[in-house]
């Protein structure tokens, strides 16, 4: 089954700048894809469109058999830069995006303690973002996305911040983390 199906996706941003020229891409669930290229070549523009963020100018794409939406549950985001709200602790910023989907308080709490925990910020649940460093902050910004438990996980550049090793590690937790918790159904990353 296809978790995304992109056909012939176009998007010239009015004629000025052509970022994406006609893409087909069909990613089965299950599926861990890394997409790699330059700055500037359209990788955060298709995560918009897969979104809903970014109105799509031509071409078709489905997620599930449905065209994306802005708010989209089946689909968690995490974007290049974390995002974080600087008056909120790690712990409410994770909780932040389960808070909107109408969790109750002591589960999204118990779900985003135990995700800190797997990206090692269980000691910093308590802290605001700017006693983080970069690389913390983006963890934290991760857990936000995969305590969402979405089919789909969207994630762009999500180690950019994070030292070597952490990274390797990362790219591990970000193949299992699905099967921990039953869902994605499909992961595409951007780097």
């Amino acid at each position: 089954m296809k978790a995304i199906s992109i056909q012939n996706l176009t998007v010239d941003y009015g004629g000025q700048v052509l970022a994406v020229d006609d893409l087909s891409l069909d990613i089965p669930s299950g599926q861990f894809l890394a997409v790699v290229g330059p700055s500037g070549c359209g990788k955060t523009t298709l995560l918009n469109l897969l979104t809903g963020l970014v109105p799509l100018e031509k071409g078709q794409i489905d997620i599930g058999g449905r065209q994306p939406t802005a708010g989209d549950p089946r689909v968690g985001y995490t974007l290049a830069r974390d995002s974080l709200f600087p008056w909120r602790t790690a712990l409410e910023n994770v909780c932040y995006g389960m808070e909107l989907r109408g969790v109750p308080k002591a589960e999204r709490e118990a779900r985003a303690h135990d995700v800190l925990k797997q990206v090692g910020l269980d000691g910093f649940a308590g802290h605001y973002p700017k006693a983080l460093s970069h690389g913390m902050r983006q963890r934290c910004a991760l857990a936000r996305t995969f305590c969402l438990d979405s089919e789909v996980l969207l994630m762009d550049e999500p180690s950019v911040h994070l030292m070597h090793k952490p990274k390797s590690s990362w790219r591990i937790f970000c193949c299992r983390c699905g099967s921990a918790r039953g869902a994605p159904s499909c992961s595409l990353r951007m780097i």
